[in-house]
């Protein structure tokens, strides 16, 4: 059953690392004068949250899978593309590329943060460097390079044109590497991060439209969409190994540290598909889902969402069943996903 309830209240935290170290401690505090613990409804608090956009009403809503409770929507700059979570979960940033911004949402807050960063770009999609002693985001801008951005400080520090049209990036798990694809040139980069410079490039056998990295960070996976297959490359030779078939039109790659799996979203197919991260041989497909557009796994890696735009639906598949659990109406047309907490 669908349920619509209001803005959650929250705990406004500041940016200051400080006081970040402090939460916990806070948390307690709270917790022994309230006589008991915050809400079990509370998105990103005690249960995970999905965070989905909706790219026609310039709005990201929070939904407890759950409770299957949506949470009011939250206004976020002109057509929200890709969602990325902070490591620490304190931030989820969005590609606003109608606004050129990058937007941010706490989950510990109801509204997101009143000042968006300005990339004066329109970038789709980011990821954020996983290394504990730096705050650094990369966003891919209309296709034409990349954007490096201090999350902490909230301040562009440069923008790097390379290739054709870049349509996705990777970073290395020291920081120093990004690894990049161009739908363009039917390329893929290895980058350096230091002197901004491409040190390698790779042929692709086809046009190439999405890319994720193996948990070890030793294969990068990508998505070849004019031949329906994903192409493992080993990064510490630069080779590319059999390629696994997928669905038609492959556009999402997925990664599972639960059942060691990687998860294929097929837009022209209309299907999941997956593949397995030992072998990287191709497995079963698991659902078919009309407009499929975006799925995410969840923290723990058991459970897989997938977004319908048609149906507009969410789609709740057990990863170790292989089996669809739930299935929660949604009252608008989903776009991207993640998943917080």
């Amino acid at each position: 059953m669908l349920k619509i309830i209001p803005n959650y209240i929250r705990i406004n935290l500041s940016k200051k690392l400080r006081l970040v170290v402090t939460l916990p401690i806070i948390s307690i505090l709270l917790m022994s004068c309230s006589g008991g613990s915050p809400s079990a409804n509370a998105p990103g608090i005690n249960n995970a949250t999905l965070y989905i956009s909706s790219p026609s009403q310039n709005k990201v809503y929070p939904l407890l899978p759950a409770t299957e409770t949506i949470g009011a929507p939250m206004s976020i700059g002109g057509d929200p593309q890709q969602l990325t979570n902070t490591f620490n979960g304190l931030s989820i940033f969005i590609a606003t590329p109608g606004t050129q911004d990058l937007s941010e949402i706490s989950p510990l807050k109801a509204y997101p943060v009143d000042y968006p960063i300005h990339i004066g770009k329109p970038i789709t999609s980011m990821v954020i460097e996983p290394s504990n002693g730096h705050v650094n985001g990369y966003a891919v801008y209309n296709g034409k390079g990349i954007v490096s951005v201090d999350i902490l400080t909230r301040k562009v520090l440069g923008v790097y044109d390379y290739g054709s049209h870049i349509n996705a990036v990777q970073v290395s798990r020291s920081g120093l590497i990004l690894y990049a694809i161009d739908k363009g040139t039917d390329e893929f980069y290895k980058i350096a991060v230091v002197h901004h410079n491409i040190k390698r490039v790779i042929k692709l056998p086809g046009t190439p439209t999405d890319l994720q990295l193996s948990l070890n960070g030793v294969v990068a996976y990508v998505a070849i969409g004019s031949l329906n297959e994903v192409i493992p490359i080993n990064l510490e030779n630069y080779k590319m190994l059999a390629p696994i078939p997928t669905g038609i039109d492959p556009t999402q790659i997925l990664i599972d540290k639960a059942t060691l799996k990687g998860y294929v979203v097929n837009a022209g197919s209309n299907y999941l598909s997956q593949f397995s991260l030992i072998t990287n041989g191709s497995l079963d497909p698991i659902l078919t889902l009309p407009g499929i557009t975006a799925g995410v796994v969840s923290i723990g890696g058991l459970n897989l969402y997938l977004a319908s735009s048609t149906l507009k639906e969410l789609a709740q598949i057990n990863t170790i069943s292989e089996s669809q659990v739930a299935s929660i109406p949604l009252n608008f047309h989903p776009g991207y996903l993640t998943i917080n907490g």
